[in-house]
């Protein structure tokens, strides 16, 4: 991590190193510093930030995580949502009758 928390520490508003030390941390499963990181993204405020913490949603560097973590999740506002039809059944299909509606 030493090179990432240099440029952290020598530019903490410098949105890319938050993003790219979160996504260290994340790797190496440290899930509080991780979100500590997405955290100052939201702080940040910036459009820039703001773009980061949407592409974080579906970077693949997150996939083992953005699930199960509640920092994750809070940061980003990921969500995981679920549709069912009448019967049950859960897919693509219902999206695409809402996006119709």
């Amino acid at each position: 991590m030493g090179i990432l928390q240099a440029a952290v520490d020598a530019a903490p508003g410098y949105a890319p190193a938050r993003y790219h030390a979160a996504i260290a941390y994340g790797l190496m499963g440290n899930e509080e510093r991780m979100a500590e990181h997405l955290e100052c993204l939201v702080a940040i405020g910036t459009s820039e930030s703001a773009s980061l913490l949407r592409r974080a949603r579906e970077e693949r560097q997150f996939k083992g995580i953005r699930d199960k973590s509640p920092g994750f999740k809070h940061a980003t506002g990921y969500a995981r949502i679920k549709l069912g039809n009448s019967l049950g059944e859960y897919g693509e299909d219902n999206i695409d009758n809402i996006e119709t509606s």
